[in-house]
């Protein structure tokens, strides 16, 4: 196992690279996609899974474990799927395991047909961080015909279940539904946002159209195409990692689903003597020439997005993979303005036992929320809503703390609904009794302690003794 190397020092040195645009990265990668199977049990409309060309097979465990094993210290996410079903692979409970207990955060997605309970559990009792439960349609028609082969009520059951198991467990992983927008769905967002926003998971994302590249006119016929990018722009993806097929064949990115631009084979080559090989600092020079010639690879038509200046800098965007990807996923819905002439939206309270803490430390409490408004409460858009808190005297007639840290709501609380969120608060400097008052606040526009019916807790502050 490799020795780690200092996460944000290893962005920056991706960053620098990718700014120069040298052909030599003078970091190592951050970020993987594996793909855990080739097999698939569907024939999406949107997927190149049916004309692709590859063999089907699953990745073994040993090219897996060797991936992983030199991945560790630097990479510091994996997707584990891109064209196949990830469930359908008996080791992919163990993969997830394996790349979490080496320190490298672990994303997935499925189409949950085979979400059963059995792989619910298995999948809560795993270390995964990101799930993503794909449905791409509000109505059984609609999904249906996009997700071909498999069956509206028996994944609408599965995911259901899923969400219903997860809401009685706490722990680190964020599960996001996920629609991917096409013309056959478009009209159907609404309707699947109403249906879903019950259920508790982490967010509901109308994903963009995939045009892969603008490879198969077939395939973005669905979709939206999506014009090359302007001559000049260069591609963050040579920089911060690359795709491994199921069989360990090395390509730039998730577009090349023939594998077509081969950059090497990790049955036969490491990471490191990849990263830096011939083909990938080819690729490398290709981008950073702006007169060079990209017809015939799989660059020529895509619409890739360069990466910003600030975001290569300082190590974040793409070079931050598990911020990236977790901030990609999160609930996408606009948060509205709330009425400000519209009282007790929300009924707010602790349901935390008696509270005895330190001055300036931070605690976490739990806070009981109803909400009577018309709309879905999240931490999202231009507009956020956040729990937050003001500290008031003993008497709660003055305010020693106005301004609290704030908590978001993962997952969004529907209209009608009411949820226990963990609320962490940071205490006053000094000691003494005070009261916490638990709020709202609709960023950038106001605090709502006007349409919150809450009540305040009263706080005893003191320093433990060290005897």
């Amino acid at each position: 196992m490799n020795d780690r190397v200092d996460p944000q020092k290893n962005r920056r040195a991706l960053g620098d690279s990718y700014v120069e645009r040298n052909e030599i990265s003078t970091g190592l990668p951050v970020y993987l996609v594996i793909e855990s199977t080739s097999i698939c049990n569907l024939k999406c409309v949107m997927c190149p899974y049916p004309t692709m060309g590859r063999k089907h097979e699953h990745m073994k465990l040993g090219l897996y474990g060797k991936i992983v094993s030199e991945a560790a210290g630097f990479v510091e996410f994996m997707w584990l799927h891109l064209f196949g079903e990830p469930l359908l692979n008996p080791d992919i409970y163990r993969m997830i395991d394996m790349a979490e207990e080496a320190g490298i955060r672990v994303g997935l997605s499925t189409n949950a047909t085979v979400l059963n309970e059995a792989a619910s559990r298995r999948i809560l009792d795993s270390r995964l961080s990101l799930l993503i439960l794909c449905m791409d349609g509000a109505t059984k028609e609609t999904f249906e015909r996009i997700r071909v082969g498999a069956k509206f009520e028996e994944v609408s059951r599965n995911i259901r279940q899923f969400a219903e198991l997860k809401r009685s467990r706490t722990g680190p992983l964020k599960a996001v539904l996920q629609m991917v927008n096409m013309h056959w769905n478009a009209s159907e967002q609404q309707a699947l946002r109403c249906e879903w926003e019950r259920e508790g998971l982490d967010g509901i994302l109308f994903k963009p159209f995939h045009v892969w590249a603008n490879q198969d006119e077939q395939l973005i016929s669905v979709g939206q195409p999506a014009e090359r990018t302007s001559a000049g722009a260069v591609c963050y993806e040579p920089w911060i990692g690359f795709t491994v097929l199921a069989d360990g064949t090395v390509v730039p990115c998730c577009n090349d689903y023939a594998g077509r631009q081969p950059l090497g084979d990790l049955k036969y080559q490491s990471i490191r003597e990849i990263w830096n090989g011939a083909e990938l600092m080819k690729l490398r020079r290709m981008f950073a020439d702006p007169t060079s010639d990209r017809q015939g690879t799989i660059c020529h038509g895509c619409p890739f997005q360069p990466a910003s200046w600030e975001d290569a800098r300082f190590g974040s965007g793409p070079f931050d993979p598990v911020t990236y990807q977790h901030g990609h996923y999160s609930d996408r819905g606009e948060m509205p303005v709330l009425n400000a002439d519209e009282n007790h939206v929300v009924t707010l309270g602790i349901v935390s036992g008696s509270l005895h803490v330190e001055p300036h430390s931070v605690f976490e409490c739990s806070v009981a929320i109803d909400n009577h408004a018309g709309v879905a409460l999240r931490s999202a858009g231009q507009n956020p809503i956040h729990i937050s808190y003001h500290w008031l005297d003993a008497a709660g007639c003055s305010c020693v703390v106005f301004d609290g840290e704030r908590t978001q709501l993962l997952p969004p609380l529907a209209a009608g609904g009411r949820s226990i969120y963990g609320v962490k608060v940071r205490t006053p400097e000094d000691e003494g009794t005070f009261r916490l008052q638990l709020c709202l606040v609709q960023e950038n526009v106001r605090w709502l302690d006007d349409q919150v019916n809450s009540l305040t807790c009263e706080v005893e502050i003191l320093k433990r003794s060290r005897d």
